[in-house]
């Protein structure tokens, strides 16, 4: 996350939510609550959306928003369904007072059903904001513990930059990697539910491991990180639209290092050389595909999670 603006009264923040991709996703097996057990490798990238939060003392949360590109068609509820809204207050609920509130405004550009953790992004970066503007004073620890239940991927975008996620998502490990990594992102018309791609799924008998594409994002060889890319949902979610496997046709044709699907999709992503390449092939997949393209790169560590609750 990025740390647009400080109000200088301490009721008001700005902050910057990126998106995620998953360059590698395992699964492990089916744990007893119902999720399953995973492996994978996250990596935020310059894809934002951004959120405006202004301390209320009537107890009102109020959430605008506004949806651009390929988001305007999107139903995004604006009640306590969104994650924003139900981060803020369940935080409120446990450790604050019913007279905090919050004006919140949206400006959405990560699509919905993607894959590309938009909505986790923005529930961290409500968490985050609710401990500042209202004076909570809670620790990372308490906020990661707050993350977590709200929902698996939402503790990685404390961490942001690259991690190794393991549990049901939720057990974050970070890894020192460069950033830069030329991505570009397909967005097709249709989306996907996580759940139902979920259920379409069964976990292998022998998993794989994430060890090679680990090594090779950390020595910031991104060829071969294209070459060790796996994502264990993308066979499932592609028997559930034909669009996922129309963009693997298209990232065939592309001068990429490496191509797949993000998380349970429906968003697919390339790895290039360079940047140049990379909007190059931006180009050629918008006329092809008729999709929403994004050409974008990894990020690092901002460290503005730890830096702003240490000091908050």
């Amino acid at each position: 996350m990025k740390i647009r603006h400080l109000g200088q009264d301490g009721r008001s923040i700005r902050i910057a939510t990126p998106a995620k991709l998953n360059l590698f996703f395992e699964l492990l097996g089916k744990r007893g609550d119902g999720f399953h057990e995973v492996e994978t490798v996250m990596s935020t990238v310059s894809l934002f959306d951004d959120l405006q939060f202004s301390a209320r003392d009537d107890g009102l949360l109020r959430l605008s928003i506004f949806q651009e590109g390929c988001t305007a068609t999107e139903s995004i509820p604006d009640d306590d369904r969104n994650l924003i809204l139900k981060s803020m207050s369940r935080l409120r609920d446990r450790h604050g007072s019913k007279d905090l509130g919050c004006d919140v405004f949206l400006r959405k550009r990560i699509p919905s059903a993607a894959g590309l953790g938009g909505a986790s992004g923005n529930a961290a970066g409500a968490l985050l904001a609710a401990n500042w503007i209202w004076k909570l004073g809670l620790t990372p620890e308490q906020l990661d513990s707050a993350a977590a239940e709200i929902g698996s991927d939402v503790p990685f975008f404390f961490h942001g930059g690259s991690c190794l996620c393991t549990g049901r998502g939720e057990v974050i490990e970070s890894k020192n990697v460069p950033s830069g990594m030329a991505i570009v992102i397909a967005k097709p018309d249709t989306g996907l539910s996580t759940a139902a791609v979920y259920g379409k799924c069964s976990v292998p008998h022998q998993p794989k491991n994430s060890d090679a594409v680990l090594r090779e994002l950390q020595m910031g060889r991104w060829n071969r990180v294209g070459e060790n890319l796996f994502n264990r949902l993308e066979e499932f979610a592609m028997s559930m639209t034909p669009a996922i496997g129309k963009l693997k046709d298209t990232f065939d044709r592309l001068d990429c290092v490496g191509h797949q699907m993000s998380g349970s999709g429906s968003s697919y992503f390339g790895i290039f050389r360079n940047a140049a390449d990379a909007h190059r092939a931006a180009k050629i997949a918008t006329l092809e595909t008729g999709s929403t393209i994004f050409a974008c790169s990894t990020l690092g560590q901002e460290g503005t999670f730890r830096a702003l609750v240490e000091t908050g």
